[in-house]
């Protein structure tokens, strides 16, 4: 492999390295449709001189409001946020003011949590909010959402889900306070957006923790909208089955489980067969639906 690789362009499944070797991309979960996808360039492309900066409650937010209503019904506002980091770390601010012990569940997810999230110490709490990191969940049960309702217990006051790395459209509010959409909802533009429950007791402080759906700029909204549809009309593709030692895989999501044994050998050795993978927490990976017979081929046959 490559010392230093610096990459120059991205298409499909592949970033491209200056010195033009390509290696799969299988660290973002936005990327299912893979890079530079067509139909999402030309949609932006087309955007971008009318919708670019402009914000507010513009056909493209009523569209996508509709369109999430459609799927939760009226028991929650959409929101968003710039971040992932930024919510939790706007979150945990609050949480410290009003002195809400947070609690992040799914191992994966709590490494992420306290590496990048500052928690103060706070001598008293009056409530705790729990915080459920789905996509670990998903693949605890297999993809299999009757077990995936069965993990949902939790004894705070509030429930966060965060459906963030989640690989599916699908997902179950499971009547919680606050839910993270999957980033695949984002339209490959680094945002995120968030439902906040109206009758949660956090509603009325939302403006603390949570952006408006507005302050995002019409063109990332109309993204958002174009990726989903063009997601939702290939649900039904077929991955590829890795076969990796010590990886589970659940359809689309992989992960490797000896994370604090040897794993920068496990990256260093897929670099080498060109392939990218998560080296931080959570450390989930992401197959794209875009793979063709020869990838996938190709995927199936190496070995860690």
């Amino acid at each position: 492999m490559e010392k230093n690789s610096t990459f120059k362009r991205a298409k499909g499944a592949y970033l491209k390295s200056i010195n033009q070797v390509k290696y799969y991309d299988f660290i973002s979960n936005s990327n299912i449709l893979g890079h530079s996808f067509k139909k999402l360039t030309v949609n932006a492309k087309n955007n971008i001189s009318s919708a670019w900066n402009i914000t507010g409650n513009t056909i493209h937010h009523k569209n996508f409001k509709k369109l999430i209503e459609n799927l939760c019904g009226n028991d929650y506002l959409l929101a968003s946020s710039f971040s992932l980091m930024e919510f939790f770390s706007r979150f945990s601010a609050y949480a410290e003011n009003m002195q809400i012990k947070l609690n992040a569940a799914g191992s994966n997810f709590k490494k992420w949590f306290d590496k990048n999230i500052i928690i103060n110490e706070v001598k008293k709490f009056n409530k705790e909010a729990d915080i459920l990191d789905m996509a670990g969940f998903y693949i605890e049960s297999g993809g299999n959402t009757s077990k995936i309702k069965e993990k949902i217990k939790t004894s705070g006051e509030y429930r966060i889900l965060n459906y963030f790395w989640y690989p599916e459209l699908t997902f179950d509010a499971f009547n919680s306070d606050i839910i993270i959409l999957p980033e695949i909802y984002s339209g490959n533009f680094k945002y995120i957006n968030i439902l906040i429950k109206k009758k949660s007791r956090l509603f009325n402080d939302r403006e603390i923790m949570l952006n408006s759906a507005e302050s995002i700029p019409s063109l990332y909204i109309s993204a958002s909208l174009k990726n989903y549809f063009l997601i939702k009309n290939n649900e039904n593709h077929q991955t590829v089955k890795l076969g990796w030692k010590n990886f589970t895989q659940v359809n689309r999501i992989f992960v490797y489980n000896k994370t604090d044994e040897g794993y920068m050998e496990i990256i260093n050795f897929y670099k080498k067969n060109r392939i990218l993978l998560n080296e931080n927490a959570p450390y989930y990976n992401f197959l794209p639906i875009i793979l063709d017979d020869n990838q996938k081929n190709y995927l199936s046959r190496i070995k860690s």
